[in-house]
């Protein structure tokens, strides 16, 4: 990364660990608070469906804001929505109400990463970005350690809307902090948004970014493929995760919150090498070899509740080497695809287009979980994640001849 780390960089840093506390926490009080008031384990899976259509049609917005040079702006208030999806709970527990904060969490935490990119990209030599996205991952997985605990206790004091107002408190003091540190920093507006925008007409240039994610499918076919199998891989169970480890694996709030933290654990441990693995063979290799770990762990959640009750924190531990590999190969391969000035383009695009590609993958997930039991969500998407990992062939190859 360099022998001199500037202040922004610090202050994307210090931002992080704040992250790193309130949004795990909403992860897990969340179903734990809806699973006190009567809702049920599926009833997790189509609230992430519903949000997902959100997200697909906001994505490309939030690329078009960060690459006119609002990355900045958007960071904060990715923190603001972070905030907001923890007090819409506290307001009502109707079911539409905890799909918006749901859906504000996912595009809080979508919005961060498209910022985060495009401010790292500017800061860190393309040859240091590997370690430079591991170790701002590390921030936020050393607060990740203690979040899980420390939402479970605070909520055995205050209940869980005493907890979620606390950590909603910490997201708004992280966006004010990390605003301040970054008063340096001025972004790069991309040359696509520069000219869409050179006519005067802002409804024509933001039309453009959704145009450019349509673009993003035919210039990169198989890393969309990919990454749209992956998505939709994890997105079969995960939404459900946390309440499916208490009410059917049986471990209860606190086997959640250890589990949690294992897997928080499992990420820091491997931040650096997971970064220097990236610099050094690759981000496509290292998104492959991410693939066959995840599948690994959701093989272990399936035999977890079937009353291995141990198998779930060995899949944390897998889980958290699976994450932090695909934080280092993602966000390196979408940050060098088309440039630093390119970033919020190639990030929200493609995420953009992954959403909406599994935006039924949630809902399915549920209805196997029901129709065929706990365990068929985590077998099918064991099954698609070694396809996912198959898919890159391509890819590897091109990068062998560079």
């Amino acid at each position: 990364m360099g022998s001199k780390v500037s202040l922004t960089l610090v202050g994307v840093g210090a931002y992080s660990m704040i992250r790193g506390l309130a949004i795990p926490a909403f992860r897990i009080l969340l179903p734990l608070y809806m699973l006190s008031i009567g809702y049920k384990v599926q009833d997790l899976g189509p609230m992430a469906t519903y949000s997902a259509i959100v997200i697909a049609l906001s994505l490309p917005l939030v690329g078009y804001l960060v690459d006119s040079g609002k990355a900045r702006v958007m960071g904060a208030a990715s923190g603001a929505m972070t905030a907001a999806s923890l007090i819409l709970p506290v307001v009502s527990g109707s079911y539409a109400v905890l799909v918006v904060a749901f859906t504000l969490s996912m595009l809080s935490t979508m919005t961060w990463q498209s910022a985060r990119s495009a401010i790292v990209a500017l800061e860190v030599s393309p040859q240091s970005l590997g370690r430079a996205f591991s170790s701002l991952s590390a921030a936020f997985t050393v607060a990740r350690i203690a979040s899980p605990m420390l939402a479970v206790w605070i909520a055995g004091l205050a209940g869980y809307r005493g907890a979620m107002l606390v950590f909603a408190a910490m997201a708004l003091a992280g966006s004010v902090l990390f605003l301040t540190m970054t008063r340096s920093y001025r972004g790069l507006i991309s040359p696509a948004v520069s000219e869409a925008r050179s006519g005067g007409n802002f409804p024509r240039s933001l039309l453009a970014a959704y145009v450019r994610v349509c673009k993003l499918l035919r210039e990169y076919p198989v890393f969309i493929l990919f990454t749209v199998m992956d998505r939709f891989a994890w997105s079969l169970w995960l939404p459900m995760l946390n309440a499916y480890l208490k009410d059917v694996c049986g471990l209860g709030d606190e086997g959640v919150g250890l589990f949690n933290s294992l897997f928080a654990a499992s990420m820091l441990a491997t931040f650096y090498p997971a970064g220097l693995l990236t610099d050094r063979i690759g981000s496509v290799k290292v998104l492959a070899i991410n693939e066959l770990v995840g599948a690994v762990s959701a093989a272990l959640l399936a035999l977890a509740g079937g009353g291995m009750s141990l198998a779930a924190y060995a899949s944390a531990v897998a889980m958290g080497v699976s994450v932090e590999l695909w934080v280092a190969g993602y966000n390196t391969l979408t940050a060098t695809l088309k440039g630093p000035e390119s970033v919020g383009e190639v990030r929200a695009g493609v995420d953009s287009a992954r959403t909406v590609f599994s935006i039924p993958a949630p809902a399915l997930g549920s209805a196997l979980y029901v129709s065929l039991g706990p365990a068929s969500p985590f077998i099918s998407s064991m099954a698609l994640m070694i396809g996912a990992a198959l898919t890159l062939t391509p890819m590897l190859r091109g990068e062998r001849r560079q």
